[in-house]
């Protein structure tokens, strides 16, 4: 089977797209970039030795795949690629009314639209969302703590929905400490507290990538009763705590990580973020091939997690 083209589209974060079918010479092409024509896009189009196109009409007729790496002001860009009958991975985080839009288009040229959480594919997001399956087996959750750059919120929701299987509407107001702003209330009908960082300076300038200035990136914890479940950050540690009233005197260890986990350095975890996206580019040519979209680009996935996000982010701009 011949290896399928795909075509990037941005190259900031567009450059992990590109290392990532780099890493899959039998299966995938890099056929060329999609982008305004900056110093940087023209370098990377030049050190990959593709053509870079400046406008879909540039495009040539053997695309099988745009990942779009662009900001939700592109969402007519990506609209455009699905009419040309582009299976498309999108970036996150994107609004709902776009993404109704795009399902839309997707549906009625025949073809895979995917969005592209990044978080949720990395070693401890899917290990804590494993674990939290088969707690809920047992146990119902009582309490969600989400601590997190406002950057990173739409990925935290991604990881929630995909362990719990729903969200909920959030309810409830806001506090603001010195660095977060805190949302206290209800996620559904789970008690929640969401601590969030802005990525907005004080002169109105955002803050970049990697930044000094965050705090972290994301901490998510469920509590149950028989216990809490805790992701520290995206590369971990997940624990899991036992509550201990209910241990007596047993025993067993009252806390636990995963069998075989690792610290992980910076450039480990960034070749898993690379590692993710090759992840994802194959699940959405899987799906256009088999004609079966995975729970988490579900529809209801993909529009619960970006109305929650959004509502979110409108109680913390309030």
């Amino acid at each position: 089977m011949k290896p399928t083209r795909i075509m990037v589209c941005g190259t900031n974060y567009g450059r992990s797209y590109v290392q990532a079918i780099r890493r899959e010479p039998r299966t995938y092409v890099l056929a060329g970039i999609l982008a305004r024509g900056s110093a940087r896009s023209r370098s990377l189009a030049r050190t990959n030795g593709v053509p870079l196109w400046r406008t879909p009409e540039d495009l040539p007729s053997d695309i099988g795949l745009a990942c779009a790496a662009l900001p939700s002001s592109a969402s007519p860009l990506v609209l455009e690629l699905l009419d040309r009958k582009i299976h498309v991975l999108c970036e996150h985080p994107q609004a709902a009314r776009f993404l109704q839009s795009a399902l839309k288009r997707a549906r009625a040229r025949g073809v895979s639209f995917h969005v592209n959480g990044h978080f949720a594919d990395l070693v401890a997001p899917q290990t804590f969302l494993r674990r939290c399956r088969q707690i809920l087996r047992r146990d119902a959750p009582q309490f969600i703590e989400v601590i997190a750059a406002d950057r990173a919120l739409y990925a935290a929701l991604d990881i929630l929905r995909r362990s719990l299987g729903s969200l909920g509407r959030f309810h409830g107001g806001r506090v603001r400490p010195a660095a977060f702003s805190t949302l206290v209330g209800s996620m559904g009908d789970i008690p929640a507290v969401f601590s969030i960082q802005a990525s907005r300076r004080t002169d109105r300038r955002l803050l970049r990538d990697a930044d000094t200035r965050y705090l972290t990136d994301l901490r998510l914890s469920i509590v149950f009763h028989s216990g809490t479940l805790a992701m520290l950050s995206v590369a971990g540690p997940v624990i899991w705590n036992v509550n201990y009233a209910r241990r007596g005197a047993k025993a067993a260890p009252l806390w636990e990580v995963p069998s075989g986990a690792q610290p992980v350095s910076a450039a480990q975890l960034r070749r898993q973020r690379i590692d993710a996206n090759r992840r994802a580019i194959a699940s959405v040519l899987r799906a256009a091939r088999r004609g079966a979209t995975p729970p988490e680009q579900s529809p209801e996935h993909i529009l619960e997690v970006s109305r929650a996000w959004e509502e979110l982010g409108r109680m913390l701009r309030s």
